[in-house]
């Protein structure tokens, strides 16, 4: 028997709504979900399932390497469904549970669900396959629901660069008449590399038969817990939706009535008709039917996606970071590409004259009341740069991700040329430069932004590091610069993720060495 801890990834993005899964994608890969975990506990009473989704609130650990199939089975109620999979993201967290596991004569393996298109690039899937093989962790796909030209290939050389003495497997599922769970039943990845236990046995023949008898198509004899398990779970569902059609029913006889007493209203007082057609007037501006809500339903879990999808913790891309720097790079950079397209909305937010006027009010010297800062004002709203703000680079991006995952650059200085309106590198600082030759490159005379990687060690003896960012506007620079830097800051700072603090300074002795220890300590 194969002594496994074993990560699951769910696929709970937007796509898992589709019905050519009966009866969804989502419950079709839930009820294949159960049947493995079941499996697996089976073959060794000492092997451990964990439970982890891939989009939704974004890459989340529903419940680390456990043997407890009540608790494992748990997990799966109540996900939220939504959003785009993170598939690079999540196997890379997926191997980090695994690497922590208690048992370290288990061997890993992770069996990654995903019926959504894959938007990585195939060289970078290989990157992670190799990854996986050097740390010995085999890998099992699912590949079921989207499937366009690339997805296919792109899986298949993800296998090819993990697998090792045939450990991995991939299993392509169209849709059709069988389940997903019933096509699972004669794979590798339910019965496992040696033919999987008694139960996984036994039901894999009664599907092949079709003479089994027992509901689920697992024996209560030979595993009640997964049997009674099982049968809760239908239950549940079962109910579930008992609840849902009934209150479908209780809407529609509630807009029956509405209905009713609307027209009955017709023979009322004319000071009766005009408050009833007001408020008429009042129900056409909500949703009509179900339609409605479901699409408005739909706008608003894709509105939460695009911040799930961002949300991946960055301490566990930080310790991917820690063991391949370029593999974390490519995964941030891939992460970072769903927020270039909102640097076009600060237009909107500098349109607020309550806005800039805070601003003007923080900086030193300057009065938002002076005939000359309005007339600056007005000519920089004239062109167009004190509403939209600075053209960031791409470069600017590219050497702070560099910095902070390679660490090869101890800090990188930002300025803003206003013949061009955007936002450059001017200087970065190598390996062996530090904080002193970072304050040397602030100008005396003119503002500059400037991210600095300080590593340092904390008062219970751990090797840290905080990145910070500096934004310098001394008292002598002219006002135009520091209304410019300062309303041009957030977009700089919406592509540098991973900043941990930020410090304003108009002074040397605001940003010295002693404050930026202090800070970070």
């Amino acid at each position: 028997m194969v002594l496994e801890a074993t990560m699951i990834c769910i696929d709970n993005s937007e796509w898992m709504r589709n019905g050519d899964y009966a009866p969804s994608r989502f419950q079709a890969q839930a009820d294949a979900v159960n049947l493995i975990c079941g499996a697996k506990t089976q073959s060794n009473p000492e092997n451990t399932v964990g439970v982890m989704t891939m989009a939704g609130k974004g890459v989340r650990v529903l419940v680390t390497p456990t043997s407890d199939l009540g608790k494992i089975l748990a997990c799966m109620h109540g996900l939220e469904v939504g959003a785009e999979a993170n598939l690079a993201a999540a196997i890379q967290v997926a191997q980090l549970a695994l690497k922590h596991r208690q048992n370290k004569r288990q061997q890993q393996r992770i069996i990654a669900f995903i019926g959504s298109p894959v938007k990585y690039d195939k060289k970078i899937l290989e990157t992670i396959g190799k990854k996986l093989k050097k740390n010995n962790v085999a890998l099992d796909i699912v590949d079921f629901g989207e499937s366009d030209d690339e997805k296919p290939e792109k899986l298949e050389a993800l296998i090819a660069a993990v697998n090792s003495s045939d450990s991995s497997h991939i299993v392509h599922v169209p849709p059709g008449e069988n389940a997903l769970s019933d096509v699972l039943l004669s794979t590798p990845i339910f019965t496992g590399e040696e033919g999987g236990s008694g139960f996984a046995a036994s039901a894999a023949a009664a599907v092949a038969t079709g003479a089994s008898g027992f509901e689920f198509g697992v024996d209560p004899n030979v595993d009640p817990e997964l049997a009674l398990a099982l049968r809760l779970s239908m239950e549940e569902e079962r109910a579930r939706q008992e609840a849902i059609a009934k209150k479908a029913a209780e809407d529609t006889s509630n807009t029956e009535n509405i209905n009713a007493s609307s027209s009955n209203s017709d023979s009322v007082m004319a000071e009766a008709e005009l408050a009833s057609n007001a408020a008429a007037g009042d129900k056409q501006e909500q949703p009509k039917d179900d339609d409605d809500l479901l699409q408005q339903a739909l706008a608003m879990s894709m509105e939460g996606g695009a911040s799930g999808s961002a949300a991946v913790t960055d301490s566990a891309m930080a310790e991917a970071g820690a063991v391949d720097p370029d593999l974390a790079l490519a995964l941030q950079m891939s992460v970072q590409d769903a927020n270039m397209s909102s640097d076009t909305d600060m237009s909107k937010v500098f349109e607020d004259r309550t806005f800039v006027s805070s601003i003007l009010n923080s900086l030193p010297g300057v009065d938002p009341n002076d005939p000359s800062v309005k007339d600056l004002l007005a000519s920089l709203h004239s062109q167009g740069e004190a509403t939209e703000g600075m053209d960031v680079k791409e470069e600017c991006q590219r050497w702070f991700m560099e910095m902070k995952w390679k660490k090869v650059h101890r800090f990188v200085v930002y300025r803003i040329d206003e013949r061009s309106r955007a936002v450059l590198v001017d200087r970065v600082g190598g390996p062996g430069e530090g904080y002193e030759e970072l304050v040397a490159a602030l100008p005396g005379d003119d503002c500059r932004y400037a991210v600095f990687d300080f590593d340092f060690v904390s008062v219970d003896n751990c090797q840290k590091s905080k990145i910070f960012f500096i934004a310098w506007s001394p008292a002598a620079s002219r006002i135009r610069a520091k209304i410019l830097y300062a309303t041009s800051k957030q977009g700089l700072r919406r592509l540098l993720d991973g900043v941990h603090y930020e410090v304003q300074a108009t002074d040397p002795s605001e940003m010295g060495f002693d404050v930026i220890r202090g800070r970070a300590q």
